[in-house]
């Protein structure tokens, strides 16, 4: 039952249930507005951390664990490379697919997909970079799971060039895309913290990787020069007991 006793419409309350509002939405329309705002933020920072971890993490990872397979040791008396580089290089390579899918999905089911939409502030090249990159980041897949044989001789080797160039260009553009997203952050006008954690978090963990590889890159061209290491058969020799395991 309705209580008071005023004859404009306000708000009437029932004995045990909350306050209607029959005039006046502004404040409730305030309030949707206020929450859509949050819903997109939440996807843009979930969008941003799951690029990131795609495109400057597993990516990157995976191209290492690839590139540097002797890592995963051999038999004492030499042989083919254990493998487990391959187990970590898809696993990687999987993980980094699922997160850039969702990543994409999301920002675009809350933030629009049509130019001129609510979505205007991902255009550019941003988003030009990152429709690209996510669309390339599924060929390095397809390619893997058609690999010839390592006898499979002059295809095999095609294979793998056209199958490394694709997932080094694919970290490359994704790296590049991801600091794209930090400037467009930057121009949605966000807090001076918030693009210090952004972009120190991925410096960090592009810095690391670079020096890592740098590192390991340093060692297989001393391995390949000694004979120790075949890239091309992925044979390692037992000259260099951290590489040869039993």
């Amino acid at each position: 039952r309705a209580q008071g006793v005023r004859q404009d419409l306000s708000v009437h309350t029932a004995r045990g249930r909350p306050p209607l509002a029959l005039a006046g939405g502004a404040a409730a329309a305030a309030g949707a507005g206020a929450a859509a705002a949050a819903a997109a933020r939440a996807a843009r920072i979930a969008h941003g951390a799951l690029m990131a971890a795609a495109f400057l993490l597993l990516m990157p990872a995976a191209a290492l664990a690839a590139r540097h397979k002797y890592l995963a040791g051999a038999p004492a008396g030499g042989g083919y490379v254990a493998g487990g580089w391959f187990q970590a290089h898809r696993a990687a390579q999987v993980l980094a697919l699922l997160a850039a899918l969702t990543g994409f999905v999301l920002v675009f089911a809350v933030a629009g997909w049509l130019p001129g939409g609510k979505g205007r502030e991902l255009f550019g090249a941003h988003r030009a970079f990152g429709i690209i990159c996510v669309a390339l980041a599924l060929a390095p897949g397809a390619l893997g799971a058609a690999r010839p044989g390592l006898g499979a001789g002059p295809r095999r080797a095609a294979w793998f060039a056209a199958h490394s160039a694709l997932g080094w260009c694919v970290v490359l553009l994704g790296t590049l895309t991801c600091y794209l997203g930090i400037g467009t952050v930057a121009s949605l006008g966000a807090p001076a913290a918030a693009l210090s954690a952004w972009l120190g978090a991925s410096l960090a963990t592009t810095c690391t990787l670079l020096l890592l590889g740098g590192a390991l890159e340093a060692r297989r061209r001393r391995l390949i020069a000694a004979g120790a290491y075949d890239p091309t058969t992925h044979e390692v020799r037992a000259t260099d007991p951290a590489v040869a395991k039993s």
